[in-house]
């Protein structure tokens, strides 16, 4: 998928760095954000059965997280899908991890500076895996807290 990246300024340590935006945000797609190789990422739910009945087994053995997501109206999902992607992945929710420093804290300019391409998540990892195996790798993750 191809986005338009904005100029954005960290506020702490005032590094310049480059952000996307989906132009037509909708509930069901969400950018997320490799902490390791400092990267975005896109997911859609389009056509993921596998990751829906995933999420839903697991929350139906998690009472405390179900919970959650009524308080954070689907933010706790996108945690677990940024949990069973590969990679070191995060979802973006308002902020942009700075690349320098780490803070979630920056201002993001309207001058769009470029277009570039956006991988959509893999989940080949968790999907090798047998579902109690699956579903352990998550409960594991997610052992302190969402």
């Amino acid at each position: 998928m191809t986005e338009a990246f904005f100029k954005s300024r960290c506020l702490i340590c005032f590094k310049s760095f480059e952000v996307p935006k989906i132009g037509c945000v909708t509930y069901d797609s969400s950018l997320f954000y490799d902490k390791t190789r400092k990267l975005f990422g896109h997911f859609t739910w389009d056509n993921k059965k596998e990751i829906n009945d995933l999420i839903g087994d697991f929350l139906s053995l998690n009472p405390k997280a179900q919970e959650k997501i009524d308080e954070t109206k689907g933010i706790v999902v996108r945690q677990l899908v940024a949990f069973i992607a590969d990679g070191d992945w995060e979802p973006i929710l308002g902020f942009n991890r700075c690349p320098r420093c780490g803070i979630k804290l920056n201002s993001v300019s309207n001058k769009m500076i470029t277009f570039k391409e956006i991988e959509e998540l893999t989940f080949k990892n968790i999907f090798s895996l047998k579902r109690e195996q699956q579903l352990q790798t998550l409960f594991e993750k997610t052992k302190n807290g969402l």
